[in-house]
């Protein structure tokens, strides 16, 4: 096969790179902390809650969110986030979390950030 060397070379030298980037985030999550520890459950929430969407063990949460925009610092708008949860049956807690995001800036926070009570 034409260029089987360099394809084979490619597949080698990329799955290396996968193990290394792979144990790299595992030294970052363990050593830095990245997963945060499990924090009491408030009765109301500080953030104006649009909508609650349940489905057997799916529930999902849209909530308004105050951003600044990016290219014109001086203008705050309001966007619809949302937070989707699997609960376990048996536990009644939260097994899964996923969320809508957007890339953080240099300051390591999440945008809007700046507004969270």
């Amino acid at each position: 096969m034409r260029g089987g060397r360099l394809l084979r070379g490619l597949h080698h030298y990329g799955a290396s790179v996968v193990v290394v980037a792979a144990l790299a985030h595992l030294v970052r999550v363990v050593c830095f902390g990245s997963s945060r520890k499990p924090r009491e459950v408030k009765p109301t929430s500080s953030f104006p809650i649009i909508d609650i969407i349940a489905e057997r063990d799916i529930v999902m949460v849209m909530w308004a969110r105050k951003v600044r925009d990016r290219e014109h610092p001086e203008q705050i708008y309001e966007m619809t986030w949302f937070d989707v949860f699997r609960v376990d049956s048996k536990s009644g807690l939260i097994a899964e979390h996923w969320d809508s995001s957007e890339r953080w800036g240099t300051a390591g926070r999440p945008p809007g950030a700046e507004f969270f009570p």
